[in-house]
């Protein structure tokens, strides 16, 4: 990410996420939840969350004044998602076996955050071309 190069998942203040995720793909409903330690940061008008699923893995959203960024780096993935109710974004998923063009269009947009404790809140849905992969919600907390 632009401007970001100094934030990595050891600055900004300690907090504890928990996130769950409830994806409907091909007509079946996944849930997953899962706790992690993480970081909150805030570089000019924007906030950070960021912690890593493994130790390939990185997750970041960044929170600006029109919406939410997702990225999820790994030794052999890289996406990037943003989510703004008013806009279809499109973007290319990285993996192994070379790109995959998607479009997100999002539903929902959800942050509220005051002394390091907060939700973040995102319903989306995911295409490629003009067929719908899946839809998905994001529900995730954090506190210091």
């Amino acid at each position: 990410m632009k401007g970001t190069s100094k934030l990595t998942v050891t600055n900004g203040k300690p907090i504890k996420i928990t996130i769950k995720t409830l994806q409907q793909q091909d007509g079946q409903l996944n849930k997953y939840q899962q706790e992690f330690s993480g970081r909150l940061a805030k570089v000019k008008e924007n906030t950070y969350l960021r912690y890593e699923e493994d130790q390939n893995l990185t997750v970041t959203f960044k929170v600006d004044e029109k919406g939410i960024w997702l990225t999820r780096n790994g030794s052999q993935m890289k996406l990037r998602l943003y989510f703004d109710e008013a806009k279809h974004y499109e973007t290319n998923y990285q993996t192994p076996f070379g790109a995959i063009k998607l479009t997100c269009q999002t539903q929902k947009v959800l942050f509220e955050e005051e002394n390091a404790k907060g939700q973040l809140a995102v319903d989306y849905q995911l295409f490629s071309g003009e067929e719908l992969l899946g839809e998905y919600k994001i529900r995730l907390q954090f506190e210091a």
